[in-house]
């Protein structure tokens, strides 16, 4: 077997005031002053499609916005937070999902969805890298998204192995349930609740399960919604999920139940 390295993408970085900016990546400051290496999104795959474009279009991970010194703001992607203990697995984390990036998405073309979006053919859980993370509105990264998602699999696998059931994600998914039938449940998990990540996730959940006949779609959520916002996702065919943190732990309201409706 040939075990000679491939290279994914190079995080290199060029004099601050050297042009065009074109050199993949750079170190800035997020707003609590904190060193952040970033990356402009200028890959390169050896075929049609690989670049910043599918970049900007489809990629999974942390992004931001670069403000550079003429003023000019420039839409980047996290690569790591230099002085992090988890420095070494944000940057894995990243070139991951560039590979995978490249390895399940072709470019949008003129209608600007990924094709990716619009199917779902993995059938393995891929757990989520410790460098998933989420931006608040007060610019604090939030690197609990990984963990609650793979503490949900974790739990739901215990619960529908008697049925024979599985688990699943990809590229864009969280993670599905798969009975014998196909896919069963959609759960989108968000590791804060503020009007812009409950929109999301509702859109998420919504463009997610378009190739899911049938699909049960969750929205899973750190804190509970009012009986009225619950009563209108139910309309839309959305349940939600409530968890909550015992310490390090992450404890789902009611798992057990919402898993014996499906």
């Amino acid at each position: 077997m040939d075990k000679t390295p491939v290279m994914v993408v190079q995080v290199n970085f060029q004099e601050y005031h050297a042009t065009p900016r074109r050199v993949g990546a750079a170190f800035t400051t997020d707003a609590a002053g904190q060193p952040v290496v970033v990356h402009r999104g200028h890959i390169g795959g050896g075929r049609e499609g690989i670049g910043l474009q599918l970049m900007l279009e489809a990629y999974a991970g942390e992004r931001a916005v670069l403000c550079e010194e003429d003023g000019t703001q420039t839409p980047c992607f996290v690569v790591a937070q230099v002085e992090s203990p988890l420095f070494g697995k944000q940057l894995a984390a990243f070139v991951t999902n560039v590979q995978r990036l490249k390895q399940t998405t072709t470019h949008p073309g003129l209608s600007g969805i990924a094709p990716s979006l619009l199917k779902f053919d993995s059938q393995i859980f891929q757990p989520e890298r410790l460098g998933s993370s989420a931006r608040s509105g007060t610019n604090k990264v939030d690197f609990t998204h990984a963990v609650v998602v793979n503490e949900l699999e974790k739990q739901l696998k215990k619960l529908v192995a008697p049925r024979g059931w599985l688990t699943s994600s990809d590229v864009h998914r969280d993670l599905l349930l798969l009975d014998e039938g196909g896919a069963r449940a959609l759960f989108e998990v968000k590791s804060m609740l503020t009007t812009q990540t409950l929109c999301t996730g509702l859109g998420q959940l919504l463009l997610y399960s378009a190739p899911l006949p049938e699909v049960k779609r969750i929205l899973v959520l750190p804190e509970k919604l009012p009986v009225s916002v619950q009563q209108q996702l139910a309309h839309w065919g959305i349940q939600a999920l409530q968890y909550d943190w015992q310490g390090t732990s992450v404890r789902f309201q009611h798992l057990a139940k919402l898993v014996a409706r499906l």
